[in-house]
C-alpha cells in the first residue's frame, strides 16, 4: 500500500471508526456501574454503533473479526485487542503511523 493509500485508509479508521466510537465512549454514564437503566440504554446504544463501525468500515475494505480478541486488517496491516474494538482500531492506527514514519511493524 502506498503512503497515500495508507493516509486515505487512516482518514477512514479516523472517521467512520474511532470518531463515532469516541462520541460513544463519552456519552457513557457518569455512574455507570450496577444495573442501571442509563447504563443499560448506553450499553445497547454502544453496541449498535459498533455494528455501525463495523459495517461501514467492511465496505471500505477492512476485514473486522468482531470476536475475542477484535481483528482488523485493512491495507496490509493486522491489529488486535482483547479489550474491544476501539482498542483494536487504536492499535491498527498505530501500525499505520509506524508504517508511515518508516518503521515496519511485526505482524
Amino acid at each position: 500500500m502506498s503512503r497515500v493509500e495508507l493516509h486515505d485508509a487512516l482518514r477512514l479508521v479516523e472517521q467512520f471508526g474511532l470518531a463515532p466510537l469516541r462520541r460513544s465512549t463519552n456519552s457513557r454514564p457518569k455512574q455507570h456501574f450496577g444495573a442501571s437503566a442509563a447504563y443499560a440504554r448506553w450499553a445497547m446504544a454502544r453496541r449498535e454503533v459498533e455494528e455501525m463501525v463495523v459495517t461501514n468500515l467492511r465496505g471500505q475494505g477492512a476485514k473486522i473479526d468482531f470476536g475475542d480478541p477484535v481483528r482488523i486488517r485493512l491495507g496490509g496491516l493486522a491489529a488486535s485487542s482483547t479489550v474491544g474494538l476501539e482498542r483494536a482500531l487504536r492499535n491498527w492506527t498505530g501500525r499505520a503511523q509506524q508504517r508511515l514514519a518508516g518503521t515496519r511493524p511485526a505482524r
